[in-house]
């Protein structure tokens, strides 16, 4: 049986946590000690669609490459059109310089939805 609060002493601080070897859920309360009686966990279904961070920045990430590939600079802005425009300025900047061309850039979304497989 869940409980919301204490059986013993009123206590509606409890806690509930997994134990035994075979993951069944027990409450037990912090103010007396009390330990209810274990029950399995509701089952819920696993969800194979997550929302992953491209980066461990905040925002759109662009990156600029020069010509051997090699990475020059890599910043982060809050919104994409922001990015997009620094992107566009710097590269204007770098591809006007005498002998440095060609630079490359390439702007990464802040996040991508990942799709998982169950494996059993």
């Amino acid at each position: 049986m869940i409980y919301d609060t204490c059986p013993e002493c009123g206590c509606a601080h409890l806690s509930t946590h997994l134990s035994g070897p075979f993951r069944h859920n027990e409450q037990s309360c912090y103010m007396c000690g009390w330990t209810g009686e274990r029950f399995e966990p509701e089952a819920r279904a696993i969800k194979l669609v997550k929302r992953v961070a491209v980066f461990h920045a905040v925002g759109h990430t662009y990156e600029i490459f020069d010509r051997y590939g090699q990475p020059y600079v890599q910043r982060s802005c809050p919104s994409r059109e922001e990015a997009l425009e620094e992107l566009k300025h710097e590269l204007e900047q770098l591809n006007s310089r005498e002998g440095g061309r060609p630079w490359v850039g390439t702007l990464w979304p802040d996040s991508v939805v990942a799709t998982g497989e169950i494996v059993r």
